[in-house]
């Protein structure tokens, strides 16, 4: 569901601000390498769905994101592919953070909150509210508001009082829902907004058979609202990180930040 949520914001973008972002996306069999050229951060960078980790597919890999000019990008890979890290770091890879992939069936969650969550179609208060949760550059709005509107999206904002507060958006395809993009505003962090978000979510989304969500490697906040709203870990997958070698021939793999 990810794959396809991406996939969604790419094909969401206007021409020009596909140019201006450098957004792409490429299918080579069932890898799906994702581009924002103009963001420094490899997680706009990313190679997800690789089955096998060998030679020639992490040379692929490397490859593609180098003839794009990306000096940083990196490889999700789940943890039940067998690979050998030093396969990995003979291609310049390093072991990054951990992303845990949550999930749960359909049905009511128990909460309660006095922040109000309200459906929104305002791709400029999306925008704002995800590049300030997630302290993104301005260059990242036309991205973040891209899949409003489209077919199967659903974005909703949480409010404290008149003011809005936090952001998640969900991507329905048949009888699933993807849970993503849950930003909180700084100033509101510890008032329950990620929890609201994602019960409202699940109740909007009580007729699907399965909800899924990723989310940091715990101990973190995030983790445990979901496990409290019923979701369960279900497989882990691990960002791989490559950088551009360092020029003194120091060893490769620092990711940028």
């Amino acid at each position: 569901m990810d794959a396809a949520a991406v996939v969604g914001v790419v094909d969401g973008l206007s021409d020009d601000a596909r140019a201006r972002l450098g957004a792409s996306v490429r299918r080579d069999g069932g890898v799906l390498m994702v581009a924002v050229t103009a963001e420094a951060s490899p997680f706009f960078k990313r190679a997800l769905g690789l089955e096998s980790v060998g030679d020639d597919e992490l040379a692929a890999v490397v490859e593609h994101y180098r003839s794009l000019g990306c000096t940083s990008f990196g490889i999700l890979l789940n943890d039940a592919v067998e690979a050998d890290p030093a396969v990995l770091a003979r291609h310049g890879f390093r072991r990054g953070p951990g992303s845990p992939k949550l999930w749960r069936p359909g049905g009511p969650a128990i909460h309660s909150s006095s922040l109000r969550v309200e459906v929104t179609t305002d791709g400029e208060l999306v925008a704002d509210l995800t590049t300030r949760g997630f302290g993104w550059g301005p260059h990242l709005r036309e991205w973040c508001a891209a899949p409003v509107g489209q077919e199967g999206w659903t974005h909703h904002v949480a409010y404290d009082g008149g003011a809005p507060v936090g952001i998640a958006s969900t991507r329905r395809c048949g009888r699933s829902a993807w849970f993503g993009n849950g930003a909180t505003l700084e100033q509101a962090r510890g008032r329950g907004v990620h929890a609201a978000l994602i019960a409202r979510r699940i109740a909007d989304a009580a007729d699907c058979d399965h909800l899924v969500v990723e989310t940091g490697d715990p101990p973190n906040r995030s983790f445990r609202n979901l496990e409290r709203l019923g979701f369960t870990q279900v497989h882990h997958r691990t960002n791989w990180l490559w950088a551009e070698p360092l020029q003194t021939g120091s060893r490769p793999g620092t990711a940028a930040t």
